[in-house]
């Protein structure tokens, strides 16, 4: 049975990237730093009941009292103008910056599969090739020199800021499907260029909507298959009665007591779709 693990970069090392607050005259040097969670959050406008409004590079924040009562400060004690502050992501985006960040490799789960035959994946969903490419030769070099070699990496962002969480999960959920039927994908349909089929797919992430890649993958099959050609489409429909492709979901997380979430489903028709596919053969035969 052929098994292949996908692991996002995020479950195997911490780069310590914040996002700065600069004075837009001297954008070089921080006046404050965020952490990428607490900027995700600020983002998300959580904190607008706050009412502490400010704008950063065009856009409207929302900020935690406490975090805007320390910037009044700081800004006042650089001499800053308030009005004239900015995001600034450097150390997601500068290469020379990224390369001199902390890391911190958090490899137990990879670590499981030394003595196994089965293929290994990255997923960088965070990452770009050119951004992070030192990053990720340290991290293939210390998986090496434990027994355990990477067959391929993938890099799904090639925009990083402001990245939606739904788009990021839909991707990586996409590449899981043609590794579980052994299909590329272009755009929303299946096309006839093979690539490596696995009867397991182990998927391992750290984000807090991570299981929900169970109650999605079959609905999210229906709908690539409802667009992909009709040849092609019965091949798919036929290996996945064959087969059977199962997906095996790890939610990483910080619990020591339990580190790993675990849920599985097997690829199928969801009711839906297979209602809407003999409606569509009773219409054909009608006409």
């Amino acid at each position: 049975m052929e098994k292949g693990h996908f692991f996002d970069l995020d479950t195997l090392m911490y780069v310590k990237g914040e996002a700065w607050i600069v004075d837009k005259d001297n954008p070089s040097i921080p006046l404050m730093k965020i952490s990428r969670s607490d900027f995700n959050l600020i983002e998300s406008g959580i904190y607008r009941k706050q009412n502490n409004k400010i704008e950063f590079n065009g856009k409207t924040f929302w900020l935690p009292t406490n975090l805007f009562n320390k910037l009044k400060i700081k800004s006042k004690s650089n001499k800053s103008d308030f009005g004239n502050l900015a995001i600034s992501l450097q150390e997601f985006i500068n290469k020379s910056i990224i390369d001199e960040l902390k890391i911190e490799l958090k490899l137990d789960t990879i670590s499981t599969l030394k003595n196994t035959q089965d293929d290994i994946y990255i997923i960088c969903s965070k990452q770009t090739r050119r951004n992070y490419q030192s990053v990720i030769e340290k991290l293939e070099k210390e998986l090496l020199d434990m027994g355990l070699k990477i067959t391929n990496f993938y890099f799904i962002n090639e925009n990083l800021y402001r990245l939606d969480n739904d788009e990021v999960r839909f991707k990586k959920m996409r590449l899981l499907l043609q590794h579980l039927l052994g299909y590329k994908t272009d755009g929303l349909k299946f096309i006839d260029q093979s690539l490596k089929r696995y009867d397991k797919v182990f998927f391992y992430d750290n984000e807090i909507d991570t299981l929900k890649i169970i109650d999605e993958m079959n609905y999210l099959l229906d709908s690539i298959l409802t667009q992909t050609d009709k040849g092609l489409k019965e091949v798919i429909k036929e290996d996945l009665q064959e087969y059977k492709p199962t997906i095996i979901v790890n939610k990483i997380t910080d619990n020591l007591y339990n580190k790993v979430e675990s849920k599985k489903i097997t690829l199928t028709l969801t009711k839906i779709y297979k209602t809407f596919e003999s409606f569509c053969q009773s219409f054909l035969f009608l006409r």
